[in-house]
């Protein structure tokens, strides 16, 4: 999406290398040797089971601690969601999963003519031209319609601006790539180091980690856990 191998999301990385078993065939060795520079992981050759049971932060003991930490009933399924689906799972039990298609009820019947919105009043139709191409655009509350493709959004004044003389002389973290973001691992004022994951976004359904590329102090977060991002936009300011 960024460059052929300029950037291998580590669920993608830890596959080659082993980390979850063994692959149908031998992974190309230039692509394990990428994935163990992007990742600094080496390859693995102990069994996953073993792993994964010296793993503190794995197994069904882990998942309970999660679900008793974040207020939900311990049954087996919800151990299992946990287990496998880590942070997302939490959230999807919690209800604050963002599924990004609309139900429609008024779909279902016949006599429609035309669904009703789910918000008062009529929704706000644009005509976007970007780079020449135009797109047909319209808003109902948080949620935005291009093209016939629904996506959610959400509108938030924000509460922090950078001053000009402060994104000159701040360095922008960047979206590497259109997704959804996970989690924001850092606030203004934070110190990081160079390497430090300071935000992941979700993209065809993988996780991919946002390093920091200078050390420095976090200056600026404009963005927030579970909204969507395009490649380019500015994840976090550092200076």
């Amino acid at each position: 999406m960024i460059g052929p191998w300029k950037k291998i999301a580590e669920d993608y990385g830890r596959m080659v290398q082993g980390y979850f078993g063994k692959t149908p065939v031998p992974p190309d060795s230039d692509v394990v040797d990428l994935a163990s520079k992007q990742l600094d992981l080496p390859p693995n050759e102990r069994p996953v089971l073993e792993l994964n049971d010296n793993d503190p932060q794995k197994g069904i003991e882990a998942a309970r601690a999660l679900l008793k930490e974040g207020g939900i009933e311990i049954t087996n399924e919800n151990v299992f969601i946990v287990a496998a689906c880590g942070e997302r799972g939490l959230t999807y039990l919690k209800g604050e999963g963002v599924i990004g298609v609309r139900k429609r009820d008024e779909l279902n019947r016949k006599d429609a003519a035309e669904p009703k919105l789910h918000s008062p009043g009529k929704p706000r139709r644009y005509q976007v031209t970007v780079n020449g191409i135009p797109y047909a655009l319209s808003i109902e509350g948080n949620t935005a319609i291009v093209n016939g493709k629904t996506y959610d959004i959400d509108f938030k004044p924000d509460t922090v601006e950078l001053l000009a003389d402060d994104i000159n002389e701040a360095f922008l973290v960047k979206a590497p790539i259109p997704g959804k973001v996970l989690s924001v691992g850092v606030i203004p004022g934070q110190n990081v180091r160079e390497g430090d994951v300071i935000v992941v976004l979700e993209a065809m359904k993988m996780e991919m980690q946002v390093t920091a590329d200078i050390g420095g102090t976090v200056k600026h977060v404009p963005i927030n856990p579970g909204i969507q991002v395009i490649a380019g936009q500015t994840l976090v300011s550092i200076s």
